[in-house]
């Protein structure tokens, strides 16, 4: 559970730097 919750924040960090990447 935990794991899963570390990739989801994890996929959700990438998510937002691309975002303020682009």
């Amino acid at each position: 559970m935990l794991q899963l919750m570390r990739i989801h924040a994890g996929f959700d960090s990438i998510t937002v730097g691309l975002s303020f990447g682009s």
